[in-house]
Protein backbone atom coordinates (compact mmCIF):
# COMPACT_ATOMS: atom_id res chain seq x y z
CA UNK A 1 0.00 0.00 0.00
CA UNK A 2 2.67 2.11 0.77
CA UNK A 3 4.46 1.59 -2.60
CA UNK A 4 1.00 2.20 -4.12
CA UNK A 5 0.56 5.98 -2.47
CA UNK A 6 4.35 6.38 -3.19
CA UNK A 7 3.81 6.08 -6.19
CA UNK A 8 0.76 8.17 -7.05
CA UNK A 9 2.63 10.78 -5.35
CA UNK A 10 5.52 10.41 -7.62
CA UNK A 11 2.41 10.10 -9.98
CA UNK A 12 0.82 13.33 -9.23
CA UNK A 13 4.33 15.50 -8.96
CA UNK A 14 4.95 14.43 -12.71
CA UNK A 15 1.92 15.78 -13.83
CA UNK A 16 2.15 19.12 -12.11
CA UNK A 17 5.78 19.52 -14.17
CA UNK A 18 4.47 19.01 -16.76
CA UNK A 19 1.52 20.88 -16.53
CA UNK A 20 3.93 23.29 -15.18
CA UNK A 21 6.26 23.28 -18.31
CA UNK A 22 3.01 23.52 -20.40
CA UNK A 23 2.46 26.71 -18.49
CA UNK A 24 6.16 28.00 -19.59
CA UNK A 25 5.54 27.08 -23.03
CA UNK A 26 2.02 28.97 -23.53
CA UNK A 27 3.47 31.90 -21.15
CA UNK A 28 6.87 32.22 -23.78
CA UNK A 29 4.67 32.39 -26.58
CA UNK A 30 2.60 34.77 -25.56
CA UNK A 31 5.57 36.80 -24.18
CA UNK A 32 6.65 36.92 -27.76
CA UNK A 33 3.42 37.37 -29.15
CA UNK A 34 3.40 41.19 -27.28
CA UNK A 35 7.12 41.46 -27.83
CA UNK A 36 6.12 40.99 -32.08
CA UNK A 37 2.60 43.61 -31.39
CA UNK A 38 5.27 46.10 -29.07
CA UNK A 39 7.64 46.04 -31.75
CA UNK A 40 4.48 46.85 -34.37
CA UNK A 41 3.27 49.56 -32.48
CA UNK A 42 6.30 51.46 -31.97
CA UNK A 43 6.98 50.99 -35.97
CA UNK A 44 3.53 52.73 -36.52
CA UNK A 45 4.21 55.59 -34.02
CA UNK A 46 7.82 56.21 -35.39
CA UNK A 47 6.64 56.45 -38.99
CA UNK A 48 3.24 58.41 -37.71
CA UNK A 49 5.63 60.53 -35.68
CA UNK A 50 8.23 60.87 -38.44
CA UNK A 51 5.39 61.86 -40.87
CA UNK A 52 4.19 64.83 -38.33
CA UNK A 53 7.81 65.95 -38.03
CA UNK A 54 8.07 66.35 -41.88
CA UNK A 55 4.91 68.21 -42.30
CA UNK A 56 5.75 70.13 -39.12
CA UNK A 57 8.70 71.08 -40.58
CA UNK A 58 7.42 71.91 -44.28
CA UNK A 59 4.96 74.31 -42.70
CA UNK A 60 7.35 76.01 -40.75
CA UNK A 61 9.11 76.87 -44.00
CA UNK A 62 6.35 77.65 -45.70
CA UNK A 63 5.75 80.21 -42.93
CA UNK A 64 9.12 81.22 -42.73
CA UNK A 65 9.26 82.04 -46.43
CA UNK A 66 6.07 83.76 -46.45
CA UNK A 67 7.91 86.08 -43.40
CA UNK A 68 11.08 86.69 -45.20
CA UNK A 69 9.03 87.86 -48.30
CA UNK A 70 7.03 90.05 -46.53
CA UNK A 71 10.12 91.45 -45.25
CA UNK A 72 11.82 91.89 -47.98
CA UNK A 73 8.80 93.53 -49.62
CA UNK A 74 8.01 96.12 -46.28
CA UNK A 75 11.74 96.75 -46.72
CA UNK A 76 11.93 97.21 -50.78
CA UNK A 77 8.97 99.48 -50.45
CA UNK A 78 10.31 101.62 -47.20
CA UNK A 79 13.75 101.95 -50.05
CA UNK A 80 11.82 103.41 -52.49
CA UNK A 81 9.79 105.87 -50.58
CA UNK A 82 13.62 107.02 -49.32
CA UNK A 83 15.42 107.09 -52.80
CA UNK A 84 13.82 110.44 -53.33
CA UNK A 85 14.89 112.40 -50.28
CA UNK A 86 18.02 114.42 -49.96
CA UNK A 87 21.24 113.42 -47.58
CA UNK A 88 20.38 115.74 -44.95
CA UNK A 89 16.87 114.24 -44.49
CA UNK A 90 18.16 110.24 -44.76
CA UNK A 91 20.59 111.03 -41.95
CA UNK A 92 18.12 112.16 -39.79
CA UNK A 93 15.86 109.25 -40.01
CA UNK A 94 19.51 107.41 -39.86
CA UNK A 95 20.13 108.96 -36.68
CA UNK A 96 17.09 108.96 -34.85
CA UNK A 97 17.02 104.51 -35.63
CA UNK A 98 20.45 103.56 -34.98
CA UNK A 99 19.90 103.44 -30.94
CA UNK A 100 16.92 101.64 -31.10
CA UNK A 101 18.80 99.09 -33.72
CA UNK A 102 21.78 99.36 -31.04
CA UNK A 103 19.34 98.04 -28.60
CA UNK A 104 18.29 95.06 -30.48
Amino acid sequence: MEKNILNEVIEAEKDIQSAVECERVRLREWLEQVRTEAGQCVEQETAGLRGSLETAAQDAQRDARLQADTVVRDATERAKSLTGLDDEALSTIVLTKVPRILLE
